[in-house]
């Protein structure tokens, strides 16, 4: 009677969890994300020429990746992820849903093991 008791918690336990597949079926769609984030940059404007740049080089970086990404490329350069995180701390007290937006883009990166 135990082993047919640990039997049905080993099966049970193995139902729970989620095969690989359904796990990346769940996960966001990285170009669309990264669609949605090129939209919240083209709504925002800097009042510094450093965040003009940083605005212009994500821009660049995002249509790099995604010209990659249709190619079968799923690594965006580094540079893509350094800035990233440049314009996280550029733009975190004067636009807070851009930088909502650019923390979710860098989490789902490298959450995806990009």
């Amino acid at each position: 009677m135990k082993d047919s008791k640990k039997k049905g918690a080993r099966t049970a336990s193995r139902k729970d969890k989620p095969d690989k597949k359904q796990a990346r079926n769940k996960s966001p769609n990285i170009p669309n994300m990264l669609g949605q984030l090129q939209n919240q940059i083209d709504q925002t404007t800097s009042e510094d020429e450093k965040g003009r740049a940083l605005l212009r080089d994500l821009t660049a970086d995002i249509k790099d990746y995604l010209e990659g990404f249709a190619k079968g490329e799923k690594r965006p350069k580094e540079p893509f992820l350094q800035r990233l995180r440049d314009a996280i701390d550029h733009f975190a007290v004067t636009h807070p849903t851009l930088t909502i937006a650019l923390s979710y883009a860098l989490t789902i990166l490298s959450t995806a093991g990009i």
